[in-house]
């Protein structure tokens, strides 16, 4: 594609010399850009320094016709310009491209045009620090080709990560981050992860400020962090963030595993979401990942910013319990907002129980059975999966300091774990459902031993959903004398078989499938 050949919803760049020779480009200097689109709305877009004299401006434009653009800036270099450029309509199969970037509709996610997009992550904290574009361009090919469509990345180095090399995103004074210095090579690298992220269909969702880079967080666990951010650098990073990695359709997850207890923490995620929010042309998507001893604050849920709620059901043997107890929290609340599980167990993690003096690993039934819990039990607007070892973005030969985890697999080995494909299969039997509509219903009884999770949609032609950890008969009893079809999805699979269902007066019984193991049970009325 030529450079002047422009699409909708793909990123096109503004290249800008500037004439002032700045010590601090990064925190002192601004420009901005005003794009007015064929329809007649401006869309104000903030440039950012890329080294030297340079700085860019980011667009995703949303529509096709004749754009125009003038910008401005305190430094003679960068204001005044202007131009004008034509944006073709997108007749390809990137989904991204098709449908635009994303918002919230009441409990789920939907792209700009209305299409449901159902939120199948991956965590890969590392690779903004640690991939190299052949070994993520391998990657994206493996999960775009499967059917995932959002990477969880955090935009600085993971503290946990996987020793070895790493690229650094600031300058380095006596082993701490000048946090007023930028690196933008680590940022031209990231640039290309980003840009092949979105080719591939996938969005990102970036952690702006993982707890460690901020202070007063996570005091408990008794750990000592090198130099943190204050307010007024984790505001500049907030907004470059923005400005340069908006036009990705990124979502942003202004916190990392944070606790959300002290006020001086709470002041630094704020400004920066806000921040975020500033420097974007056009609204953008924000949460906060927590760690896994809590759902959402009642003082996170009343930030003007929050878009909607990430758990963390966290890696011990009652991850699928948290996730119904936070999913239930979090869903209680004023407005009403999507919610996900953003972090539910990791594949071949060792589990964090107390008494797991044996070391067990988390194995891939407990990652199903806690991803099906979860979003049958109200986290339904999707679930980030996770393995150990691509999450730190492990390589062979490479050592590894947090080994209460457990040693990684290679990324290689754990992209291909099972577990993975298990997301697949349960993301093509939801979206053939109302999925966005399921809730935990609490009024119908089943029996039988292993019943994890029962849901219900609102939908007329009503869907009552059961998932149990190991196949069996059941006896439902309720009054749903409507429900007049079943299927049973054998969730390490994806293949079905008609229920044998016999209907009584208040009640009715299902026979069990022909496979032993976890089953999923989808009831559908009239």
């Amino acid at each position: 594609m030529s450079r002047e050949e422009r699409y909708t919803w793909q990123v096109m760049e503004l290249d800008f010399t500037s004439e002032t020779r700045s010590g601090k480009p990064y925190m002192n200097l601004q420009m901005s850009v005003d794009f007015v689109s064929p329809e007649g709305l401006t869309y104000k877009t903030p440039g950012f320094w890329d080294g030297n004299n340079q700085w860019k401006v980011r667009l995703a434009p949303h529509i096709a016709g004749i754009w125009t653009w003038t910008s401005s800036s305190r430094d003679s270099g960068l204001d005044g310009k202007h131009g004008s450029f034509e944006v073709k309509p997108y007749i390809g199969k990137n989904r991204i491209y098709q449908h635009g970037f994303l918002h919230t509709q009441g409990r789920s996610f939907v792209h700009k045009d209305g299409t449901p997009f159902f939120w199948l992550g991956d965590t890969v904290w590392s690779v903004s620090s640690h991939a190299t574009k052949n070994e993520w361009r391998e990657y994206l090919n493996y999960r775009s080709r499967q059917g995932y469509n959002v990477v969880q990345i955090n935009s600085l180095p993971q503290w946990d990560a996987s020793d070895g090399i790493y690229r650094r995103p600031f300058v380095e004074i006596d082993g701490n981050y000048d946090y007023t210095r930028l690196n933008t090579q680590y940022f031209q690298y990231l640039d290309q992860l980003m840009a092949d992220s979105v080719a591939a269909g996938m969005l990102t969702a970036m952690v702006v400020l993982w707890f460690n880079y901020v202070p007063e967080t996570n005091l408990s666990w008794g750990k000592q962090w090198k130099r943190q951010m204050d307010i007024h650098t984790a505001e500049a990073f907030a907004s470059y963030l923005s400005a340069r990695y908006a036009a990705y359709g990124t979502i942003w997850l202004i916190s990392g595993d944070t606790d959300y207890e002290s006020s001086k923490a709470e002041e630094i995620y704020d400004a920066a979401a806000y921040a975020v929010r500033e420097a974007s042309p056009y609204p953008p998507l924000l949460t906060a990942h927590l760690n896994g001893g809590l759902f959402t604050p009642e003082k996170l849920n009343a930030k003007k910013w929050l878009d909607f709620h990430m758990l963390q059901s966290c890696h011990s043997s009652d991850s699928a319990e948290k996730a119904l107890l936070y999913a239930e929290k979090d869903r209680a609340y004023d407005p009403v907002r999507p919610v996900i599980n953003g972090e539910p167990c990791y594949d071949s993690l060792r589990l964090m129980d107390k008494d797991n003096d044996d070391n067990r690993l988390i194995n891939r039934e407990f990652v199903r059975e806690t991803a099906w819990t979860s979003l049958l039990g109200g986290a339904n607007a999707g679930i980030t999966y996770g393995a150990h070892g691509l999450w730190p973005w492990h390589k062979e030969g490479q050592t590894y300091g947090p080994m209460n985890y457990g040693m990684p697999l290679s990324w290689q080995a754990a992209l291909k774990l099972e577990s993975g494909e298990d997301m697949i299969y349960m993301k093509q039997i939801l979206e053939s459902l109302p999925y966005g509509e399921l809730q935990l219903n609490l009024s119908v009884t089943v029996k039988a031993e292993n019943v994890r999770v029962v849901a219900s949609s609102t939908h007329e032609n009503q869907q009552l959903v059961v998932y149990i950890s190991q196949s069996a008969p059941l006896d439902i009893e309720a009054d749903l004398t409507t429900m007049v079809s079943g299927i049973w999805y054998d969730p390490s699979n994806g293949l079905s078989m008609k229920a044998d269902l016999t209907i009584h007066e208040a009640s009715f019984s299902v026979a069990a499938p022909n496979w032993t193991g976890d089953a999923v049970l989808v009831l559908q009325g009239e």
